[in-house]
């Protein structure tokens, strides 16, 4: 911003950060200190021809920074006027081109170089005209594509490459960034000699039309793809093998029967799915439903039928009760189909064996009975019985089979993991690296806990394995030294019972060093933090009654002297203890104010609630203050309805907020100024405004104006507490408080306060 008379009077931080400067070192300054001597004689021309016609636009000047570097800048600048149109000030717009200026000049000087470069240059580039026409292709747009330089040049993007979306899309950018100017990126998909590339593509536009660089990143697309189809598959076998695993666990408990077994398994279905929160299943056999919890129907829907000896007797339906995102079903995931055509035939498989073995059972009484007169069927059930034993040890294979895919998992995991028997003993362990190891596999396979770890954890772990015993997983931290240093672990250790029985537990312990160490940093920095707020609290409570004590008696001493009860005052002597008193009830101002601020930190201030029109309180505020507004000549008006509710609240408190932001209007606004106060009644809330003429306030210092000891400008006195009081006031009497401004137009602080319910 720039007076008319050529002085720098405001610079944003841009402008700063640019030329190098703090801010206090050009506010007030001549313009010509940023600009080379060179550019002077321009630069006054220019700024006549602005004072004239009241704006400039893209003039290219040379300027210098702090440091002394020479940058090319395209200047523009508008008028400021007044309400009676003069100018008053410039806004100046400084665009730094010195890199793009110097570029230009490169290029112009070795344009050769330059296509030898390109020429150079492993990824495909090529330019444009402004009718979107090639006028250049290099080498490797050559190899990539097939088409060679003089088959490219001069013609369209439509007539190299096919009219299909991606080409279509390509040119929609390049038309973009044509019209724009402007730098664009995009990835695009392209069918070069029957295959598919991808690219990622930087456009930089020019005067004279596009420059294009593409970088070929099929191989990093590729890879992205594979991570993210391999993680989901993982978490998908995850998901499957629980819910396979599940299944198979019910059917190894002592008993069940065939019906538990289907609504077991259809309350383990939801788990294994995308959203189990919104997931239902059924399964249908021969007629007879089992269903999960709240199941309804939906449009939702994914099937599989159950197969048993070769025919559909059966079918599990899973359902979604909201919409989700399309995938390759639906919304449901390939790995979801995959998962529940496991279950059905899994499912098939399980009422086969169940039936045969209750088939079998029934087979061998009957064989019982009948063995001496049937003994020709002998044969046929023995067959039977071999078919049997073989679909069982086919089944046992599927589940050697899942054990090691879950070890797998295991190896990949990065925390600890220990394996105890029933005893407590360790029987294997896995462990990202050996340094988390408190003692090496050798020392501790085999042996119980009490005989390897610290005496102190004992009762940790024997607790923990007590729990395991019925039922229950346990949580604990505990910590080791190890190599020096101690180090902290979360462990969780959860039961593992075979055919009903506790047969041991596993545990898992992660290292959570790192995070003990920062919070224990925190707890003592937030102690000693604590302890410097009490000690400055103290601070402040004992030095404002040390000086409220000798304050007191100076005041009442210098109100005696002024109204003569000593003895006539000559005028100098009235003026001087005229002084002494004002800066002696500035004083005790203070000194009120930080007892009142500490009172509230530390949460004993008291407030006397009662009933109030807020429209009293507004009247002896403003008439408390009307002669200071006098002496400035600023003009006090109250805009108010004729009547309000009652509000519940400590009259003199309020009557403090109110008096001290008008006195903050007053002090901020110049003389013949203007302070609107008003009130008004919206929905369950008194709404209070004072809105000045005044300064005004930078969107800085916004932020900042209700904080403890913030002052706009010491210019102005005060304390920088008044504001945060207020604040304190109104929220206790559950208000809000909030201020708008923007420099050279005034102030407008606003707070509310609850009706009377």
């Amino acid at each position: 911003m720039i007076s008319l008379k050529g002085t720098i009077l405001d610079v944003n931080k841009t402008a700063l950060r640019t030329l190098g400067y703090k801010k206090g070192e050009l506010v007030g300054k001549p313009l010509k200190v940023i600009y080379a001597p060179e550019s002077q004689p321009r630069m006054n021309k220019l700024f006549e021809r602005w004072k004239k016609t009241g704006k400039l636009r893209d003039e290219e000047i040379v300027i210098v920074t702090k440091s002394g570097d020479r940058r090319t800048v395209l200047l523009s600048a508008s008028a400021v006027r007044n309400k009676d149109g003069k100018i008053i000030h410039s806004i100046s717009v400084q665009k730094d081109i010195t890199e793009r200026k110097r570029f230009v000049e490169l290029l112009k000087r070795s344009e050769e170089h330059y296509r030898e470069l390109a020429e150079s240059i492993s990824d495909v580039l090529f330019a444009f005209d402004k009718n979107l026409r090639y006028t250049y292709w290099n080498k490797a747009s050559e190899k990539l594509t097939g088409i060679s330089r003089k088959d490219a040049i001069g013609k369209s993007i439509f007539e190299v490459f096919p009219d299909d979306k991606d080409t279509r899309r390509a040119f929609e950018v390049y038309k973009k960034a044509l019209k724009t100017q402007q730098h664009r990126n995009f990835i695009n998909e392209y069918h070069i000699g029957g295959k598919k590339y991808f690219f990622d593509i930087n456009v930089y536009p020019s005067q004279d039309g596009l420059s294009v660089f593409v970088k070929d990143i099929t191989r990093r697309k590729k890879a992205e793809d594979d991570l993210e189809r391999r993680t989901r598959q993982l978490g998908e076998r995850i998901k499957e093998l629980k819910s396979l695993y599940g299944i198979a666990n019910l059917v190894q408990k002592p008993n069940i029967s065939l019906e538990e077994v289907l609504q077991g398994a259809v309350e383990i279905i939801p788990s294994g799915w995308q959203y189990p929160e919104v997931t239902r299943a059924r399964i249908i056999l021969e007629g007879k439903e089992y269903r999960t919890e709240n199941f309804r129907e939906s449009a939702w829907k994914q099937t599989s039928d159950i197969t048993v000896h070769g025919k559909r007797s059966g079918i599990v339906e899973v359902y979604y009760l909201k919409e989700r995102p399309k995938e390759d079903e639906g919304p449901f995931l390939k790995e979801e189909r995959d998962l529940i055509n496991a279950i059905a035939g899994r499912l098939g498989r399980i009422i086969e064996r169940m039936r045969a073995k209750k088939e079998l059972r029934k087979y061998r009484r009957h064989l019982e009975e009948l063995v001496e007169e049937r003994t020709s069927e002998f044969k046929k059930v023995n067959e039977q019985l071999q078919r049997e034993v073989a679909e069982r040890m086919h089944a046992e294979e599927e589940v050697r089979e899942s054990e090691s895919r879950l070890s797998s998992i295991l190896l990949s995991m990065a925390d600890l993991v220990f394996g105890f028997d029933k005893n407590g003993r360790f029987v294997f362990y896995h462990s990202p690296r050996d340094s988390l190891l408190y003692a090496p596999p050798k020392k501790f396979i085999g042996k119980k806990h009490s005989e390897v770890m610290p005496p102190r954890l004992h009762k940790s772990f024997a607790d923990a394995f007590e729990k395991n015993k019925n039922g229950e997983a346990a949580e604990y931290e505990y910590s080791l030294e190890m190599g020096g240093e101690i180090m902290w672990f979360s462990a969780k250790i959860s039961p593992i019972f075979t055919d009903s029985e506790f047969s041991g537990s596993v545990a898992v312990a992660r290292d959570i060093t790192e995070r003990m160490r920062v919070e224990e940093k925190l707890r003592k920095a937030m102690k000693e933090l604590g302890e410097l707020d009490r000690m400055k609290d103290e601070f402040f409570t004992s030095a404002t009654h040390e000086l409220q004590n000798p304050l007191t008696p100076v005041r009442g001493q210098s109100e005696l002297l002024l109204k003569g009860h000593f003895g006539e005052l000559n005028e100098k002597q009235a003026r001087s203890i005229e002084t002494i008193l004002r800066n002696t009830n500035r004083l005790i101002r203070l000194t009120d104010d930080i007892m009142t601020l500490s009172k509230m930190r530390a949460g004993v201030l008291e407030y006397e609630m009662s009933e109030n029109n807020i429209v009293d309180i507004i009247e002896d505020s403003a008439g408390d203050m009307g002669p200071l507004a006098e002496k400035k000549h600023i003009d006090i008006t109250k805009k108010y309805p004729g009547s309000l509710p009652l509000i519940k609240c400590d009259r003199d408190r309020i009557y403090q907020v109110m008096a001290d932001i008008i006195d903050n209007a007053i002090k901020f606004t110049p003389e013949n100024g203007k302070i609107t106060v008003k009130a008004e009644r919206i929905r369950d809330d008194i709404v209070v405004s004072v809105q000045d003429t005044g300064i005004g306030i930078s969107e800085e210092n916004r932020e900042k104006i209700f904080d403890t000891f913030f002052q706009v400008s010491s210019k102005y006195g005060g304390t920088g507490l008044g504001l945060s009081i207020c604040k304190n006031i109104i929220e206790a009497h559950h208000g809000k408080i909030w201020v708008e401004s923007k420099l050279g137009t005034g102030s407008k602080f606003t707070f509310t306060l609850p009706l009377i319910e």
